[in-house]
């Protein structure tokens, strides 16, 4: 079979490109091919091109024509990532047959967090013109331009009703779900499927001083705040490695020198091969408080076997077991963050016996076989 893949980035910069990168990898070690098509190319994309039979640009091409050709080649079905060209949206879903894989909330939210801009706390509301224009300001950052462009909050609603009728919606957690069905999804058109996580074989981490690691966008939303305020209360010594995009850089630095981490702690960007971060952890943490789709990095640090302490944002309970991989804690704990950290950093045995207990899960629950399985029945339209 050939499959499209439509995405917005061509190139990696973070968990959606990474799991679009392992996704084509099953796919084509399964004996399939895979064609692309992006909206915007990213720097240093070669390695993320590489995989695709064929890669084409919304922006330097004609895209309808694109789309006859790769009809013409025997393309049936098309795996959507992230698109904003209602247009095109629309063109695919009358002309194959469409998966939309939402691991975000731009098409229902226009700040895109599912969060309130002031207090932070989660928003439970459906998309809502009039009250959503008051939250998002109307305002969004188009970090691929480094602009601040007015959001046209009709084209957003346009957008979400096509998305809507894709063929197939396939949604990473259970809360995701309850999100989507909130916002107009039709229930018997969504299948859970998350990202698969092929197996590694661990390595404790090396003898030195005890290593925490956030990997993850650098906003409020993911609780830059909370983790800072976390760490400034534990005792024992550390480092903190902080790897993301997001464009917020003068916030978390604010936020380093607020609770006095700067000299703990190493800025290093967004890196595509998180190995490296991972094997030298001690702890993994995820301080969210919006609503997490699904929390991809936590169950990264699982493959490594680190445990992860994480607050109880959308998806993040349904695989993080307190006490039995990690420690669950609701949203904003800060004292119970710093308790579970100082914990696991005095405990180096508990925590091995958390990180391999996270192991384990993985491979039984995330492994690529059963992704594939999986995906091969909704593309059959079979329930599984």
């Amino acid at each position: 079979m050939h499959f499209l893949v439509v995405h917005q980035n061509c190139g990696f910069k973070g968990a959606a490109e990474e799991y679009i990168f392992r996704q084509v990898q099953l796919l084509k070690a399964a004996g399939h091919k895979v064609s692309g098509m992006f909206e915007y190319e990213l720097p240093n994309c070669s390695e993320f091109v590489g995989l695709f039979e064929r890669a084409v640009l919304f922006s330097r091409s004609d895209w309808r024509g694109n789309l006859v050709r790769f009809k013409t080649e025997g393309i049936t079905t098309v795996l959507i990532h992230r698109i904003s060209n209602a247009e095109c949206l629309d063109c695919l879903n009358h002309n194959f047959r469409t998966l939309l894989f939402i691991d975000n909330h731009d098409y229902h939210c226009l700040n895109r967090k599912k969060s309130f801009p002031f207090s932070g706390k989660q928003c439970y509301f459906p998309l809502t013109i009039g009250i959503c224009s008051l939250c998002s300001g109307l305002i969004n950052r188009n970090r691929n331009k480094r602009e601040f462009p007015f959001i046209n909050p009709y084209h957003r609603e346009h957008l979400l009703d096509i998305t809507c009728n894709c063929g197939r919606i396939i949604s990473p957690s259970a809360a995701m779900t309850e999100t989507l069905i909130l916002n107009g999804y039709p229930p018997d058109n969504i299948f859970n499927l998350p990202p698969p996580f092929p197996a590694i074989t661990p390595v404790p981490p090396a003898p030195k001083q005890k290593s925490i690691l956030y990997r993850g966008p650098l906003d409020h939303a993911h609780g830059i705040d909370l983790l800072a305020r976390a760490l400034s209360r534990v005792k024992s010594d550390f480092t903190l490695t902080i790897t993301g995009t997001g464009g917020d850089f003068y916030y978390v630095a604010t936020q380093l020198e607020r609770y006095k981490l700067q000299e703990k702690t190493e800025l290093t960007g967004y890196e595509h091969d998180p190995s490296e971060f991972y094997e030298n952890a001690d702890i993994v943490v995820l301080p969210s408080r919006w609503q997490e789709p699904f929390g991809t990095e936590g169950i990264e640090a699982f493959r490594y076997g680190r445990p992860v302490v994480g607050f109880k944002a959308g998806g993040i309970g349904e695989w993080l077991k307190d006490g039995v991989n990690g420690f669950l804690l609701p949203i904003g704990d800060v004292q119970g963050m710093a308790d579970r950290i100082e914990q696991l950093l005095t405990q180096p045995e508990l925590a091995g016996e958390l990180g391999m207990n996270g192991w384990n899960m993985v491979n039984d629950e995330f492994n690529p076989e059963k992704y594939l399985e999986s995906l091969q029945h909704i593309i059959e339209e079979r329930h599984v």
